[in-house]
């Protein structure tokens, strides 16, 4: 009797292990978001295509070293700063994603300068003590890594979106493993 038991007991160690394997991939999820900021007919779709290069290689990277990637992007066109916090929560929560790595490439004329930034910000859960209800919330950056360029042609006609990408995210992951 004892040995017919056994392949049970196997079965069910083998599915509360892939079970506990699915909820260390769902906490591991990062949700990584990419954005222009510069705005205008002529100029959006060139920015929505460099922050969808470095974005996408972002998010490869971070993927490529184990953990589960939602990658999100949004036009340079549609900058509304509350919607998009909203967004990202919304996603962030029903995916089962803890942090958020924000993404963007942009001009800044003010300054002279391209701006490439990397943000990682924590996704909180908070409870409401006299509700009881649990909402989520974005935290402070955890890490940011930011590189600025002289802005000028031959800085855009050098410049590669990908190449930075990898690199920017390979650094964010060797700080992060550094941490743990």
């Amino acid at each position: 009797m004892r040995h017919r038991a056994l392949p049970w007991l196997v079965l069910l160690a083998l599915c509360a292990g892939a079970a506990d394997a699915a909820d260390g991939a769902r906490a591991a999820c990062t949700l990584v978001f990419g954005q222009g900021r510069n705005t205008g007919s002529s100029g959006a779709n060139l920015w929505d295509s460099v922050n969808e290069m470095f974005s996408a290689q972002v998010a490869a990277t971070i993927e490529a070293h184990g953990r589960r990637v939602i990658p999100l992007m949004a036009s340079a066109s549609s900058v509304n700063p509350a919607a998009t916090g909203e967004m990202l929560l919304r996603k962030a929560t029903e995916s089962g994603c803890t942090t958020i790595v924000e993404t963007t490439m942009f001009a800044d004329p003010a300054a002279a300068a391209l701006v490439v930034r990397l943000r990682v910000y924590p996704v909180l859960l908070e409870a409401d003590a006299q509700t009881g209800l649990t909402g989520a919330r974005i935290g402070p950056p955890l890490y940011a890594n930011q590189r600025d360029f002289e802005l000028s042609q031959a800085t855009l006609d050098r410049v590669k979106p990908a190449v930075l990408g990898a690199q920017m995210a390979a650094e964010y992951l060797d700080r992060d493993g550094a941490a743990r």
